[in-house]
């Protein structure tokens, strides 16, 4: 091979360009965030079985199994977490941040009851 090529090939190496036969790429994990009321709780099916979970601050959020492939978010204390959920070989097949807030939904259905004719009324958390 001449001096050229395996300038180009170290290059290429280098840079991660080649992909080895059978090597694959990680997929991207990261799902949209999980925003739950304080006290409500929150269906996560994953994409495939899990066999570890894992929330960074357990006193904002708490994981219940549902089955092996599914789990419940349950919000504990207002804030923010994060949910990482692993599958065979301690590989990521769930990723998540988890926002804890007060209960929006019944202040947005009351705000309605109460105020039928605003359409403009909109409902969202503050500072997280």
């Amino acid at each position: 091979m001449s001096d050229i090529k395996l300038q180009v090939a170290a290059l290429g190496i280098a840079l991660g360009l080649f992909v080895l036969p059978g090597a694959s790429q990680a997929a991207d994990t990261t799902d949209a965030p999980i925003v739950i009321g304080l006290g409500k709780s929150k269906l996560v099916e994953l994409p495939s079985a899990y066999s570890d979970v894992m929330i960074a601050d357990p006193k904002i959020a708490d994981i219940l199994p549902l089955n092996n492939h599914s789990v419940y978010v349950v919000g504990k204390a207002l804030g923010g977490t994060a949910l990482t959920v692993y599958g065979t070989g301690k590989r990521v097949i769930y990723s998540s941040d988890v926002l804890v807030s007060a209960d929006l939904e019944n202040l947005k259905s009351r705000l309605h009851e109460v105020l039928p004719r605003e359409t403009n009324i909109s409902v969202g958390t503050a500072n997280q």
